[in-house]
């Protein structure tokens, strides 16, 4: 479009095409772009950081971890948000090697974490039942006074739970304010999953008087707790609404 209006693309133009195509998941779209910004004869990379960026951002949410990860390794400049395109994108495949090596990395450049980067690393300890890591995690945030965002807490949450510690879970649950369906789902999955049943579906009462409205997926937490706790009649109950 911008071509057949014969104006000239520039930066700005290639950053808003690019992050286009990452929302879309187009990754022949976003090549093509990618090929536009060589031909206007300027390196995204080692020019300008926001640029280069996206660029990373766009391969690596449409899954060419190998392309995102070259480009990362050839930026000279790198903020919070390019360190957390790639430890998220990582996390996202269950890379967790990964995420926590490239953890460390940024640690030692003097980049700043912030929530974003705490998601990905929260998953990581959570998927490879990381604990230890996880409690110093949550140690740092109670220190810096950076828990109170649903997000990170929800990590929290899901972290404890799938490391075994679901009344650790459970505490944070209860100091959360403004607890959106997320929240009350991986709670109501973390407590299923241990042997907690009847507390799970206690919670999803809890839920449901509170008005939050339960998708799918808390549905699934709710049978998994009636499948746990031996409640097969209640389970149907659930199934069938």
């Amino acid at each position: 479009m911008v071509e057949a209006a014969q104006v000239e693309p520039n930066e700005i133009t290639m950053v808003h095409a690019l992050a286009a195509c990452a929302q879309s998941r187009d990754l022949d779209s976003g090549r093509w772009v990618h090929d536009t910004i060589a031909h206007l004869e300027f390196d995204p990379v080692g020019s300008n950081v926001v640029l280069a960026t996206v660029l990373l951002d766009m391969y690596a949410k449409c899954g060419n971890l190998s392309t995102a990860r070259v480009l990362f390794d050839r930026m000279p400049q790198r903020n919070e948000v390019s360190w957390n395109a790639l430890i998220g994108v990582y996390n996202q495949h269950g890379q967790t090697d990964d995420v926590l090596r490239l953890f460390g990395e940024m640690r030692s450049t003097g980049c700043k974490p912030d929530n974003v980067t705490w998601l990905g690393v929260l998953g990581a300890c959570a998927n490879k039942g990381l604990m230890a890591l996880g409690q110093g995690v949550h140690a740092y945030l109670e220190k810096t006074n950076s828990r109170k965002d649903v997000n990170v807490c929800t990590s929290l949450m899901d972290m404890y739970s799938k490391t075994g510690d679901a009344c650790s879970a459970l505490r944070i649950f209860h100091t959360l304010n403004g607890r959106d369906v997320l929240a009350w789902t991986s709670m109501i999955i973390g407590l299923a999953k241990h042997g907690h049943g009847k507390d799970a579906l206690k919670l999803f009462k809890e839920m449901e008087e509170g008005g939050v409205v339960p998708d799918h997926i808390t549905f699934i937490g709710v049978l998994t707790a009636c499948s746990h706790a031996g409640m097969v009649e209640e389970g149907q109950m659930y199934f069938i609404r």
